[in-house]
C-alpha cells in the first residue's frame, strides 16, 4: 500500500525527506553522515531510492506493498510469524515509511524515519475502543512491541515501564509528564524482524538497518501555539535521543544497526530548490 497524500511538500520532515532523495547535492550529505557512523572507509556509497522517488509521485510504501516484494523478492508469507516461534508479527495493515534506499555495494536495505521537531517523536498506538477488529489489531502490535523490548530487558532489567512503548492510557498508568514512543517501538520491532529474517529476504539483502532522520535548524517550520519556535539543534536532538534511549532501552546509546542523522538544513536555500520543482 502506498501513502494517498502524494506529491511535493512545501514545509517540515517530509518536505526535506523529498529534497534529500531527489536531489543528489543535498542526498550527498545524507550519505556522508552514513559513512561516518558505519565507520566506512570507501570513498563514495551510492544509493538506490525506492522510495520516496520523484518519478512516481514520491509515494511512501509499507514493506509488505508489491513495490517491495517486485525490487527485493520479498516472498508470500515473509511477514506471518516471527522466526522459530508461532507468534503474530503484525497486523494486517503496516507503517509506511518515510524513506527507504538501497546500497548494492553493502548490500544493506536502509528504513528511514524522517522528524523536523522533537515534539514529532512521541506518539501514542491508535486504537478505536468499540471496534473488535482495532482491539485485535492492538494486541498483535503490542504483543510484538513487548517482544522486541524484552530483547533490550535482558542486557538492561532495569529498562523503563512497558506501557513507554505504545500507551500508557490502556493501562490506566499514565504518570504526570509521561512520554510515549509507540512509533519508534513500532521501527524498532520491523527491524528487529527483519534482521532475524533476513536470509529469506534477498541474496541482495544482508543487512537492514534504521536511520532515524532529524533534519536540524528546520526555518521552514511554524511556531508552535506559544509563539516558540519547533526548530530544534543539532545539540537538541543529540541530547533528546539519549533521553528516549535511556527510557525506551535503558541505555542512551542506539541500539544495534540503528543510525541516529542529525543533518543541519540552517544553510540549504530553500527557495532554489523549491523553483526547481514548478
Amino acid at each position: 500500500m502506498s501513502n494517498t497524500s502524494k506529491g511535493w511538500r512545501r514545509k517540515g520532515s517530509k518536505f526535506w525527506m523529498q529534497m534529500v532523495a531527489c536531489f543528489p547535492v543535498l542526498e550527498k550529505e545524507l550519505i556522508r553522515q552514513i559513512m561516518k557512523a558505519e565507520g566506512a572507509k570507501a570513498n563514495s556509497m551510492t544509493l538506490e531510492w525506492i522510495s520516496p522517488r520523484a518519478d512516481e509521485n514520491l509515494e511512501e510504501y509499507e514493506l509488505k506493498s508489491r513495490k517491495l516484494k517486485e525490487r527485493l523478492g520479498i516472498p508470500d508469507g515473509f511477514w506471518d510469524t516471527w522466526k522459530g516461534t508461532n507468534l503474530p508479527f503484525w497486523a494486517n495493515r503496516q507503517p509506511q515509511w518515510d524513506g527507504i534506499a538501497y546500497c548494492k555495494a553493502s548490500k544493506t536495505l536502509y528504513l528511514i524515519e524522517a522528524k523536523a521537531h522533537l515534539s514529532e517523536t512521541y506518539t501514542q498506538i491508535q486504537i478505536n475502543m468499540d471496534s473488535k477488529r482495532s482491539l485485535d489489531s492492538f494486541e498483535v502490535r503490542r504483543a510484538s512491541l513487548q517482544h522486541t523490548r524484552k530483547s533490550f530487558e535482558k542486557n538492561n532489567p532495569g529498562i523503563g515501564r512497558e506501557e513507554t512503548w505504545w500507551d500508557g492510557k490502556l493501562a490506566d498508568k499514565v504518570h504526570p509528564g509521561e512520554k510515549f514512543y509507540y512509533q519508534l517501538g513500532n521501527r524498532l520491532a520491523f527491524l528487529k524482524f527483519m534482521n532475524e529474517k533476513v536470509n529469506e529476504i534477498s541474496p541482495d539483502v544482508e543487512n537492514v538497518k534504521l536511520i532515524l532522520l532529524n533534519f536540524a535548524d528546520d526555518y521552514t517550520l511554524d511556531d508552535n501555539s506559544k509563539g516558540i519556535s519547533l526548530a530544534a539543534s543539532i545539540e537538541e536532538w543529540e541530547k533528546h535521543y539519549e533521553m528516549v534511549w535511556s527510557e525506551m532501552t535503558g541505555s542512551p546509546s542506539a541500539p544495534d544497526n540503528v543510525l541516529v542523522i542529525n543533518y543541519s538544513v540552517k544553510d540549504v536555500p530553500v527557495t532554489e530548490f523549491e523553483r526547481r520543482l514548478r
